[in-house]
């Protein structure tokens, strides 16, 4: 996915196994977040938290229950999902 701002998504191999494993109507929802929320924006830091600790590398997008961690690489503008699961079990 590629946004009018010149952001684009990428996910890794694990991530896209992570997402066709999720139930249909999340899978919707994250979608719908990625596409209408975040892509649509000038900058992916202005929605989601900075992580910390060992994650810190990272940044963390809620939707409902879940949480997709990302790495945000500003000189490529991508955004790349490393990680996709339900909130309590999406940190072990």
């Amino acid at each position: 996915m590629v946004s009018s701002k010149g952001w684009q998504l990428k996910l890794t191999t694990d991530t896209e196994k992570q997402f066709s494993k999720l139930d249909k109507g999340i899978q919707k929802r994250i979608v719908e977040f990625l596409k209408n929320r975040l892509l649509t924006l000038e900058h992916p830091r202005l929605l989601g938290k900075a992580l910390s600790g060992q994650l810190s590398c990272y940044w963390g997008y809620r939707i409902v229950d879940y949480k997709i961690l990302a790495d945000i690489q500003d000189e490529n503008l991508t955004i790349i999902a490393v990680s996709i699961g339900h909130r309590r079990e999406i940190y072990h």
